[in-house]
């Protein structure tokens, strides 16, 4: 089906009318912010598809940083019901994601009625594959980036579908390799770790880069074990997307090592020819294992989750919580991650760090039935241990 996007224009608020892209802000110097473009998507509103967290936080932060107005849908089904509740200038929209895939999601909003129709959507995509590609473009997808995206190359995108252009006000210097700041110099050296890469897919942002480092530590750590689990249940689509998702985690950091070895074990899933490449799994795990060790020695400060009074939990409130998560999680509502976001600690404390660290894995990794089982051979009346 052919289509045209349609050039939105939006209104700044004295009422005047102009097109997306005339923000007058001048790029920052300052290293701990991210320098490209500031204000060049300014009075542009949004809508990024994105079921990972940690892809949700870069994004969002390069987009508003660029001066747009962001609403986060966590997965294609959500996108499809945004779309038709509010005015959006564009769509950036993941391939992979539960509930209801990218792809999908493009393919029903092509077939709403215009001027729905014709939003720009562009595809994101950790995979490089020619296939996927024609299969976007099929499903009625403007153009693709991969991930993880640079920041030039999405502001870049961004400006040509919707037919602005940074002004010279707006543009900073390309981020360039420099030394680390004094912040990440415990980074350098870490095997398979390359941060400055991983500084510059942060626009250069220190501090956004720090954050995307302590949310793959905390969100990642059980990935093997979740995928293992898919695999025993012979659900290949769930550990497919374990891998993937972990593929675009460690590119985002600058990973390397782990983003290869992640990239061969999605393949070999896909393929269904994991047999042929025997220890990946293993081998994938020490790197992941390695990769989040050496990360966190170096960066001990790192944001960690509030801790509870140890050994300390109210019944009520565990009872509660727990119900609540249960029927999160039997809804595949994704309301689950931010509920154990703030609870792991509870959990920890009723039914020990291990089980704690299990379930919030489960959920982070979008695996809601194992979650489900973790939840009902938890003892019906817990006890702290350690």
């Amino acid at each position: 089906m052919e289509h045209k996007p349609e050039q939105k224009r939006t209104r700044d608020p004295a009422g005047s009318e102009r097109s997306p892209g005339t923000g007058q802000s001048r790029s920052t110097t300052n290293n701990s912010r991210p320098r490209n473009n500031r204000g060049s998507l300014s009075g542009c509103k949004v809508l990024l598809v994105e079921d990972d967290p940690m892809n949700q936080e870069v994004s969002s932060e390069l987009l508003q940083f660029a001066g747009a107005s962001v609403v986060v849908a966590e997965h294609g089904a959500a996108a499809l019901e945004k779309v038709q509740q509010d005015s959006f200038d564009l769509v950036l929209m993941d391939i992979r994601m539960p509930v209801m895939d990218g792809l999908e999601a493009t393919r029903r909003i092509r077939n709403l009625p215009a001027p729905l129709s014709q939003i720009p959507i562009i595809a994101l995509s950790a995979s490089a594959r020619a296939e996927d590609r024609e299969e976007g473009l099929s499903a009625g997808v403007d153009d693709f980036l991969s991930k993880p995206v640079p920041s030039d190359q999405l502001f870049e995108k961004l400006a040509n579908i919707l037919k602005t252009r940074p002004t010279e006000s707006d543009s900073a210097p390309p981020v360039t390799d420099s030394p680390l700041p004094e912040a990440l110099a415990g980074l350098a050296g870490i095997d398979g770790l390359d941060p400055a890469l991983g500084l510059r897919l942060a626009a250069g942002g220190t501090d956004l880069y720090q954050k995307l480092l302590a949310s793959f530590c905390k969100n990642r750590a059980g990935s093997i074990d979740t995928l293992r689990q898919a695999l025993a249940d012979n659900d290949t689509d769930s550990a497919r997307r374990v891998a993937h998702t972990l593929k675009g985690s460690s590119a985002q950091i600058g990973a390397v090592g782990l983003q290869a070895l992640a990239a061969e074990l999605e393949e070999a899933i896909h393929t269904g020819k994991l047999t042929d490449h025997p220890g990946l799994e293993d081998r994938t795990e020490t790197a992941l294992n390695d990769t989040i060790a050496a990360i966190t020695r170096a960066l001990p400060n790192l944001a960690q989750p509030p801790a509870e009074k140890a050994n300390s939990f109210c019944a009520s409130e565990l009872a509660q919580t727990r119900d609540t998560l249960i029927g999160l999680l039997e809804r595949s509502d994704f309301g689950a991650i931010k509920l154990i976001e703030r609870h792991q600690p509870l959990f920890a404390a009723a039914y020990g760090a291990a089980f704690a660290e299990t379930l919030a894995g489960q959920i982070r990794n979008f695996d809601f039935a194992a979650a489900r089982t973790t939840l009902a051979g938890s003892h019906r009346n817990p006890h702290p241990r350690a």
